[in-house]
């Protein structure tokens, strides 16, 4: 648009026209509501924010509120205008004389003055037109109606064509003239609009921030990353902020991570998140995740995700595959971030994991910082045996067949094939086989490995609920100090007793070790539990105020229900469990709580809706009413723009809805349809978001 503006003679239309106004004034008041000593790195963004307060005025003075040139525009486009209305009022006078005349009367189809092709003419009907002396102007859809124009009316229709031609000159040369001060103006115009686009940016990320609970994590150049209760963002959307965060460290004991366990999209999710949450924070976007988190800026992030196939290419999925791959190894070096999904899939699975043990290494070698999933067990023993590699696994409920999203560092995943096929009702015979033959092949392939494999992962996972256990004790119940101590020492005792009782009978000390770790764990849960909701129980009395943090909302006590309370935020009523609420030792008089005593409510009244209205045929009082609950039904499904139609006939029905939409709340502008979008039959709306 600027760019036309800067090419002399040309002319910007006036709804382009009213964009660089509106840009000028979004500007302007950026400029005044951020220079402010509280916002000082915003003061100083707006501070090279240009006023051009001559432009703006320049706008003023030539639209209305509506868009539209005003009369004032210039003393030429004023003198016009008036001349346009005294032939107006002229050619209306004698109309109605005409149509007032019985003679003339009887050969009309009604007694209204109408105008077509910018002529004023009126209405007759098609077989009475040879009786009067005049020229057909247009004629109706049905063929019935004839819009004439009478001798007496043509002098003035062609008046009314000359001053119409002279108005539209000099709107042309108003808007000539303003687009001309648009284009001397457009270098600033166009900084004005990198300022607020990066405005704009600034506050999408901060109101992002706040809708995810997003926090600004440490950023530095070492080659490592940190995550510590992170989430994948649309993860935690579908959840409504009930997901189980995530916590890795990469880059400091380890910089490769093998990521193994049933194909259930769990091991995608992890890798997806570590890759999402290291790029939000490279671009200066606040993470879902702690802002203790810490992310290394990387020279490249290098991903092979996806299974897709090259048709047009005759490439197989194997081979779209190992093309990102082969690309992949080329480019890693110390500063990269590496991801790939399921390697080693799509070929014959010796040939496949021999394949992917190679790429593995030859990354670690190089350096880089790896994620890698995959199904091959040969790489859980490649992570046990290299320094600089770990396992990991995504826990898995055997009960739901479903991933519960929670990475756990330090042990490797099962297939769990056989216990999802016997959940599924495969013969057991045939599952019986199939752990026979699988216990065939592992003869001579590392048993001992593999029970290695299990009392590690055993111990570290004993491990890491004891050191759980105790944080929460510290933190949520301080009179439990003393036995949190005794649970962190029980619990590493057991976990050492695990090891040793591994080396004779790993599965007598798997589940040995666990039933104590969790009968302990839950004996402390109850315990905190228990002590909250007494504690907070005693301040809840009716009309207390109290935050629900979970909801980001505060409201006022109604009444307490066993374990649960009801608040009334002012919006709505809440039943929550009385540890989700903190009291905050306000309290509502009885005078205040009775004030409140109205309460609105929009309701859908449709099943289905279509954003476009027809009104045609019905009563104005009907069409009103039927047109409120259109725009309530848009408003609650957030659909933006809408159609109204409304035909054109005598004009009776549009001019009620324009009435009507002119003061309503939810509009935010509306206008008659052109002619590509249905003509002015139409009145086009745009309710406010």
């Amino acid at each position: 648009m600027l760019k036309v503006a800067k090419v002399e003679g040309s002319v910007l239309t006036p709804d382009k026209m009213l964009k660089v106004k509106k840009q000028l004034t979004i500007a302007n008041l950026s400029r005044y509501k951020l220079s402010n000593p509280n916002f000082p790195a915003l003061s100083k963004i707006v501070k090279d924010i240009s006023p051009i307060s001559e432009l703006l005025d320049s706008f003023t003075g030539v639209f209305d509120e509506s868009g539209q040139i005003k009369d004032s525009a210039s003393e030429e486009l004023f003198r016009i205008r008036s001349s346009l209305r005294a032939l107006k009022g002229e050619a209306t006078s004698k109309l109605r004389k005409f149509i007032n005349n019985p003679a003339i009367s009887k050969n009309l189809a009604d007694r209204n003055i109408h105008i077509r092709n910018d002529r004023y003419v009126v209405a007759v009907r098609a077989e009475k037109v040879p009786a009067l002396k005049g020229m057909v102007i247009d004629v109706s859809s049905s063929g019935k109606t004839v819009f004439f124009e009478p001798e007496i009316i043509v002098s003035i229709n062609n008046k009314v064509a000359l001053w119409k031609e002279k108005e539209l000159r000099e709107i042309r040369r108003i808007l000539r003239q303003i687009t001309s001060r648009i284009g001397y103006h457009a270098r600033a115009l166009t900084e004005n609009q990198q300022i607020l686009a990066y405005l704009d940016a600034l506050f999408a990320k901060a109101r992002f921030a706040l809708k995810y609970r997003a926090n600004v994590p440490k950023v530095g150049k070492e080659a490592k990353i940190r995550i510590v209760q992170g989430m994948h963002p649309i993860l935690y959307r579908i959840k409504k902020g009930e997901t189980v965060p995530m916590d890795l460290e990469l880059g400091q004991s380890f910089r490769t991570l093998v990521i193994t366990g049933p194909n259930t999209g769990g091991k995608t999710v992890a890798l997806k998140t570590v890759g999402l949450l290291t790029l939000m924070a490279m671009s200066a976007i606040p993470v879902t995740a702690s802002a203790d988190s810490f992310f290394g800026v990387f020279d490249k992030v290098l991903v092979d995700i996806g299974d897709e196939q090259a048709i047009e290419s005759s490439l197989s999925t194997f081979s779209s595959h190992i093309v990102r791959i082969k690309e992949i190894v080329e480019l890693a070096n110390r500063r990269s971030l590496v991801l790939i999904d399921e390697l080693g899939t799509g070929t014959d699975p010796e040939e496949g994991s021999a394949l992917a043990l190679a790429i593995v290494e030859h990354l670690h070698q190089k350096g880089s910082i790896n994620v890698i999933t995959t199904h091959h067990g040969e790489l859980k023993l490649l992570a046990y045996s290299t320094p600089g590699m770990e396992n990991a696994s995504v826990e898995f409920d055997v009960d739901s067949l479903k991933p519960t999203y929670r990475l756990l560092v330090g042990i490797p995943g099962e297939s769990n094939a056989f216990v999802i096929a016997e959940r599924l009702g495969l013969k057991a015979e045939i599952v019986e086989r199939a752990k026979q033959i699988k216990g065939e092949r592992l003869k001579g392939k590392g048993e001992i490995i593999e029970w290695i494999i299990s009392a590690k992962r055993e111990v570290e996972k004993s491990l890491e609920e004891a050191r759980s256990l105790m944080i929460k004790a510290e933190e949520k119940l301080k009179e439990a100090e003393i036995e949190a101590n005794r649970i962190k020492e029980e619990a590493l005792t057991e976990a050492l007793k695990i090891v040793e009782e591994a080396k004779s009978s790993i599965k007598s000390a798997k589940k040995e070790s666990s039933h104590k770790i969790v009968q302990v764990a839950n004996e402390v849960r109850r315990r905190m539990i228990k002590e909250k909701e007494e504690k907070v129980k005693s301040h809840l009395e009716e009309g207390a105020i109290v935050e629900i943090p979970s909801f980001n909302l505060k409201g006022r006590v109604v009444q307490v229900k066993g374990r649960k309370v009801e608040v009334d935020t002012g919006k709505m009523k809440m039943t929550v469990p009385i540890v989700s609420v903190v009291p905050t030792g306000e309290k509502v008089s009885p005078e205040k709580e009775s004030s409140r005593e109205i309460s609105v409510s929009i309701e859908r009244e449709r099943e289905l809706f279509f954003p476009e209205l027809n009104l045609i045929g019905k009563r104005v009082n009907d069409a009103i009413s039927e047109l409120e609950r259109f725009l309530n039904d848009a408003t609650l499904l957030e659909i933006k723009n809408l159609k109204i139609i409304h035909g054109k006939g005598q004009g009776i029905l549009k001019k009620a809805v324009h009435e009507y939409l002119k003061d309503h709340p939810l509009v935010k502008s509306f206008r008659l349809a052109d002619e590509r979008e249905g003509g002015s039959g139409i009145t086009l709306v745009e309710l406010v978001w």
